[in-house]
């Protein structure tokens, strides 16, 4: 099970308490609520039976009653409950009223309550004294009943008021609490986007603006593995170019000495073997080149918002002619470039763009039997597009994403002279220049094609203008 988020672990941690609190709130409040209700009904049915002890009169020593139906329907709740009162003596002795219900013990000054059942319905109860003029110790008691319905009617709109507020105080915490940790946890998503939206080769320090004090720590933290990460790949940046300049000297001296070796043998035999160190010193010569580009392509700034603004339709073209003469004797290989009208801006390093086409031109010789055609053209729509491609042997689908990786070769090259370290540079200049670069089957399906997509630069602008 993956973990849970900081947020929703604030807001679990924040609203379940908050809700149990509620819970616990709101059954004390009810039960609070409910004793409130019987004291007020309690007193009512006091008041009820004090009513039915006024009602009784003596006229020349005989008792008499004087309680019709229409008083009885006075200590009725709006007609929700049903009354009762029953008059008898201290031993129980029946004198007037409902027969059926029980008697209730009653001390002097003191009433007596009792919950009962009375035809299958719970019913309150109270009982108290009612004097008898001329025999003090011969009281009567006067016992007064009624059904429950008005108090179980106040119970649930209690009950209800309660809920409804309880829940509304549960949503309007929630919503705040929701709000205020998505406030609190804001500035953890600024660092993810500032994060998110770099490319893999920027390393400069992360600045988030008012940070609070519980996030400049990680911020700290974040921009020293930064700092040292830039150290450490500017430092090893720096080896590759340093031992590929102190190569190139010695090459080149080993290289005069090959030739020189090669024109003064004059077996055939010796030849052979000064031919392939010949090819083995061009190919080390080649490598160091390409090392030397790639280190270059690494140190460079980002070029995603660089003032310089460079054609892709005049440099592709040139760049089409400067291979097409130095190949031209080597491989049957035909190179054409086809350009759009107007131009075709893009931000960016005239040298590193160069370096770029040239790598994608020799990739695609490379790859394309002789008598093959490769094709440069430049493309304007949403965004401008450099494309090369070739009708030579192609790149199987598992393989595309491989050979952008460094020292990647493909064992069906027609020329073997080649160091592994073209795309790669190809890609880190893409990088470098915000552009993102596909690779799939040709258009006639055969050989590959390459797409690298730039950002316009700005509108373009008629040619001839």
């Amino acid at each position: 099970m993956p973990p849970l988020s900081i947020k929703k672990q604030l807001l679990f941690w924040l609203i379940a308490p908050l809700f149990l609190l509620s819970l616990i709130s709101a059954g004390i409040s009810y039960w609070l609520a409910l004793q409130l209700s019987n004291e007020i009904y309690d007193e009512l049915l006091v008041n009820t039976a004090d009513s039915v002890v006024a009602r009784i009169d003596y006229i020349n020593g005989k008792q008499v009653i004087d309680f019709p139906e229409s008083a009885e329907a006075m200590f009725r709740h709006l007609d929700k409950d049903k009354f009762y009162y029953k008059i008898y003596n201290q031993e129980c002795k029946f004198v007037s009223g409902d027969e059926f219900l029980p008697c209730l013990p009653a001390l002097v000054g003191q009433v007596h309550f009792a919950d009962i059942k009375v035809m299958g319905e719970s019913v309150r109860m109270v009982s108290l004294f009612a004097p008898r003029p001329g025999s003090p110790d011969r009281p009567l008691i006067v016992a007064v009943a009624e059904t429950c319905n008005a108090r179980a009617n106040m119970a649930h709109k209690i009950l209800f008021t309660i809920i409804a507020l309880q829940t509304m105080i549960i949503l309007g915490g929630a919503i705040a609490l929701w709000i205020g940790v998505s406030k609190g946890l804001a500035p953890l998503h600024k660092i993810r986007t500032a994060l998110a939206r770099r490319s893999p080769t920027d390393l400069s320090p992360v600045r988030i603006e008012r940070a609070p004090p519980e996030v400049t720590p990680m911020i700290d933290a974040i921009n020293s593995l930064l700092s040292e990460l830039k150290i450490y790949f500017a430092s090893q940046s720096r080896f590759v170019s340093d031992a590929a300049h102190q190569l190139r000297t010695p090459l080149a001296g080993l290289k005069t000495f090959v030739d020189l070796g090669a024109q003064q043998v004059e077996d055939e035999r010796s030849r052979k073997i000064f031919e392939q160190l010949n090819l083995g010193v061009m190919r080390m010569t080649q490598m160091v080149n390409r090392l030397l580009t790639l280190a270059a392509a690494e140190a460079a700034p980002e070029r995603g918002k660089s003032e310089e603004r460079v054609d892709l339709n005049v440099l592709a073209e040139d760049v089409v002619q400067s291979v097409w003469a130095s190949w031209r004797l080597k491989s049957k290989t035909r190179v054409t470039c086809k350009t759009d009208a107007g131009v075709a801006l893009v931000n960016g390093s005239e040298g590193s763009l160069r370096d770029l086409i040239e790598n994608l031109v020799h990739n695609a010789i490379l790859y394309t039997p002789d008598g093959g055609d490769v094709l440069v053209s430049v493309r304007k729509n949403s965004s401008i597009e450099l494309v090369v491609e070739d009708n030579g042997l192609g790149i199987p689908a598992p393989e595309r994403e491989k050979v952008f990786d460094r020292f990647y070769r493909l064992d069906t090259a027609t020329n073997r002279t080649g160091s592994g370290l073209g795309l790669a540079i190809v890609k880190e200049i893409a990088e470098k220049h915000a552009a993102s670069i596909s690779l799939e089957e040709g258009a006639t399906g055969k050989g590959s094609k390459f797409t690298v997509r730039f950002k316009v630069a700005e509108l373009a602008e008629s040619r001839s203008a």
